[in-house]
């Protein structure tokens, strides 16, 4: 996934976010998934 500029705090803001599924459970489809941001604002 891409991270874009936006407004306030973080107009130049670019990085881009991993998602990683850790568990999932077929019989009910709850999956626990970690997401790691790497942002660069300059």
């Amino acid at each position: 996934m891409a991270v874009i500029g936006g407004s306030g705090l973080f107009p130049f803001a670019r990085g881009y976010v991993e998602a990683s599924t850790h568990s999932w459970d077929f019989k009910t489809g709850d999956a626990t998934v970690q997401y790691d941001a790497y942002v660069l604002h300059y």
